[in-house]
């Protein structure tokens, strides 16, 4: 083997390196005490099984994660109704970037009803941002009673406060929608 030193030229590490390594190493790694080999970003059917968790916690996850969505795109069709031929742009940002937008937007409307209707919205999509990065940002773990969680901050998000999230999701999306389709729909802003 070739020693060296610290005056050898980076360059030539790497390409030494580049040399001495295999495919085999470079693609395939050891899989803990079942010690079988499976290919590294390659997923197996069934892996997902192998993440222990109740399915009455994921359900109420995906409902959680979905009702969001749907909550986000009333936000950003009613930023399209604002601002037409905006949609594109506004698609492609974070969740609080679009809250922003949207406050941003709501606070230059010129009819004082129509203002205070999308402030009062974008105030309760700011807040409720937040609270699904909370969930979506927390780690999973071990409860009490041995069951596995997400937690934040050392609370764990059950079920039942996860569906509690998944309904303020759904009556923000609710008024979002109604906005949408009616004060939005009749007046051009």
């Amino acid at each position: 083997p070739r020693r060296y030193s610290s005056t050898t030229p980076t360059t030539a590490l790497i390409q030494t390196a580049a040399k001495i390594t295999t495919p085999r190493a470079q693609t395939w790694r050891g899989n803990g005490l079942w010690g079988c080999f499976r290919r590294v970003g390659a997923a197996m059917d069934g892996d997902r099984l192998r993440v222990v968790v109740a399915d009455e916690y994921i359900a109420s996850l995906g409902r959680a994660v979905y009702a969001f969505s749907l909550l986000e795109w009333n936000i950003i069709w009613c930023l399209e109704r604002m601002v037409p031929s905006d949609i594109g742009s506004v698609s492609r940002k974070m969740s609080m970037q679009i809250s922003k937008k949207f406050s941003g937007i709501s606070q230059k409307i010129l009819d004082s009803n129509l203002r205070d209707q999308c402030i009062t919205v974008s105030t309760e999509f700011e807040l409720l941002v937040k609270k699904r990065n909370a969930l979506l940002h927390a780690k999973p773990g071990t409860a009490t009673d041995g069951s596995q969680l997400l937690f934040r901050n050392g609370n764990p998000w059950t079920i039942s406060a996860i569906d509690a999230l998944a309904d303020e999701f759904a009556a923000l999306s609710i008024k979002a929608n109604a906005l949408l389709h009616g004060s939005l729909n009749d007046q051009s802003i």
